[in-house]
């Protein structure tokens, strides 16, 4: 401890004659030299030593506005009578308390204040006097003050954030103007504030703390000030950051046992990850680059998670005490939700969904385009393209829109349909079934060159229903009758005319026959599909075919592969497989997950999608 300052105190001494007078104004006094004693005039001076607590009070003290002046004093043995404080000339001896005052109010004008102490002490001589409380030392003494705000000083500090070189965080302040800085005290605010740092060079004004990765941390930054009672020049800060969130999550089916997950992180600081997932809260740790994999179920599987980020150097046992964002892994979903087609001639895909046109690129399943539409659609409306590039698509009020190309900037035309089967073909036309035969129009004028009617009598298309197909170049038709009360079914193949008249080729009654559809690229095959779990692929022309167990899907327009359901996958076994273009060797097989049993399932140039999701096959 620095040594007291002292300060002179001077006596003040009030006569006895002068008591009695006060007291006793009526009464007479007789003294004689008995009673009387000669009291020797006490010094007029001493010293009185003053303990600010290692503040030099001859220099200007740094208080709060509000808050305690604190003191001690040495009074060489004698008794305090009184103290009084005065700042500024205002009486604050309200405030004292065992040895500090408290000031409530100083001004928060960055100029210097007087505060004067006067003590008084008793002189000891024992006169009457002096027992009185007419006789006594009198000190005084004045201190120079300045007042600093205690609650809020961030325009003095101006804290902000950047990083280091490593791109840890960095806190930046200004030295504080006008004040006498011994030193820096960096805390992390938390409910009990932890001291991170003493910075005892003034001249440093930056803090880097390489423990903080990531989310809501703040800093309380105190500057010490040097002749003053403990006081600081504080500010708090709350570090900026970028919120993770699901977009930044992004999830990618590997092989057929694992998912990978890529975290974009854009924040700057140097982090490593725990991921926490499952029942059994297993975690996977990743460095720094974010890629996680996690094991996957049947496709399509979803996974939710913790994802901890914790510094590089931190103890991966204890991540729990460090920042994370929930998080969910799952196989990737499609955009187009109600309608995916191939578009062979741009190489793409092409879809809807309740608000957009789509295109994706045919190796990724990744949208390379969407524009907004103002159609009115039901996920029964569907969007087809043909092999040559035009797009037609139908809306709920069952009009069908043809478009130039997949942007969706040029429409062509538009009709009226009956809501049946619509295709385009690889000659540039439009056909159109209708309850009793079809259309046909070309696409480049929107005018109807063709129409054929298959049910002869109106009778008929209350007791028959149609199924009514076209090849990709327009030159063969099939038609699937149905007898509504006999269940009685025909197939018929037909050679279509220049002028849209049939030709039969070939019938096949078959009460078993489900459905009909053509080869997607090639014009000379189709696909029989029956109620008995089996499909078959008919070589148009010579009537030759493979049987399949199994519920037909489709085929891949790009490879020509065949995709089908199991014989059994309706009763529990959800497994699909991939036939080779030739329809006669199995060259893939996988589970799917039990999520929607009936829902399609589609391949496009090795793209599985199921009930709205993808993956990639190849992988």
């Amino acid at each position: 401890m620095e040594p007291m300052t002292s300060f002179k105190v001077s006596l003040k001494l009030l006569s006895f004659v002068l008591l009695c007078t006060l007291i006793l104004p009526a009464c007479a006094y007789d003294s004689d030299d008995d009673n009387y004693v000669d009291v020797p005039k006490p010094s007029e001076q001493f010293q009185i030593g003053i303990d600010l607590a290692g503040v030099d009070p001859d220099q200007v003290i740094y208080l709060y506005s509000s808050g305690y002046f604190y003191y001690s004093l040495d009074t060489r043995g004698k008794e305090i009578l009184d103290q009084k404080f005065f700042l500024d000339g205002r009486d604050i001896s309200s405030g004292i308390n065992n040895g500090s005052v408290y000031i409530n109010g100083g001004p928060l004008d960055g100029k210097e204040h007087e505060l004067k102490m006067i003590v008084g002490f008793k002189t000891g001589t024992g006169s009457l006097a002096e027992l009185a409380g007419y006789e006594m030392y009198v000190g005084e003494y004045t201190f120079k003050l300045k007042f600093i705000d205690s609650s809020n000083n961030s325009a003095v500090l101006n804290v902000r954030q950047t990083v280091d070189a490593n791109n840890n965080l960095k806190l930046v302040w200004d030295r504080p103007q006008g004040f006498d800085v011994v030193s820096y005290e960096i805390y992390s605010n938390e409910y009990t504030p932890h001291l991170l740092a003493t910075i005892t060079d003034p001249d440093q004004t930056w803090f880097v703390d390489q423990s903080y990765v990531y989310g809501y941390k703040s800093y309380q930054i105190a500057a010490r000030l040097r002749n003053s009672q403990q006081v600081k020049i504080t500010t708090y800060y709350t570090v900026s950051y970028s919120s993770i969130e699901a977009g930044h999550i992004q999830g990618d089916r590997i092989n057929r046992n694992s998912l990978r997950t890529q975290i974009t992180n854009t924040n700057p600081y140097p982090c490593k990850y725990v991921v926490e997932y499952g029942y059994e809260n297993k975690i996977v740790e990743a460095d720094r680059s974010g890629e996680i994999i996690l094991p996957g179920g049947d496709f399509p599987s979803w996974i939710s998670f913790h994802l901890y980020l914790l510094p590089l150097t931190a103890d991966v046992s204890e991540y729990k005490s460090y920042p994370y964002v929930y998080g969910s892994l799952s196989d990737r979903m499609l955009e187009a939700h109600i309608s995916l087609a191939a578009d062979l001639h741009g190489n793409r895909l092409v879809g809807m969904d309740f608000r957009n046109y789509y295109q994706y690129d045919v190796s990724t399943a990744l949208p390379t385009f969407s524009k907004a539409h103002n159609l009115t659609l039901h996920t029964g409306c569907i969007m087809k393209a043909s092999n040559t590039g035009y797009v037609a698509v139908s809306d709920s009020r069952n009009i069908l829109y043809i478009y130039k190309d997949n942007t969706f900037n040029n429409l062509l035309f538009q009709i009226q349909t009956q809501g049946l089967f619509f295709c385009l073909t690889d000659n540039n036309l439009l056909f159109v079934q209708t309850n009793d035969g079809f259309d046909v129009y070309n696409i480049l004028t929107g005018n109807q060159v063709g129409s054929q009617q298959l049910i002869s009598s109106p009778d008929e298309v209350y007791n028959q229903g149609l199924v009514v197909r076209i090849s990709s170049d327009a030159r063969y038709l099939y038609v699937l009758r149905k007898n509504y009360y006999t269940s009685e079914k025909q197939l018929e193949l037909y050679e279509v005319n220049p002028d849209y008249s049939l030709k039969l080729l070939r019938t096949e009654s078959d009460a078993k026959i489900s459905a009909i559809s053509f080869h997607p690229v090639n014009p000379r095959k189709a696909v029989i599909e029956y109620s008995d779990i089996r499909f078959s692929l008919v070589d148009v022309e010579t009537g030759a075919r493979t049987t399949v167990a199994g519920y037909f899907q489709n085929i891949d327009p790009f490879t020509g592969a065949v995709l089908y359901k199991a014989a059994d996958y309706i009763s529990g076994n959800y497994e699909v497989k991939v036939l080779d273009n030739s329809g006669t060797k199995e060259i893939w097989r996988m589970k799917l997950a039990n999520i929607n049993p009936f829902a399609d399932t589609r391949l496009y140039n090795n793209l599985l999608m199921f009930n709205g999701y993808v993956m990639n096959l190849t992988k």
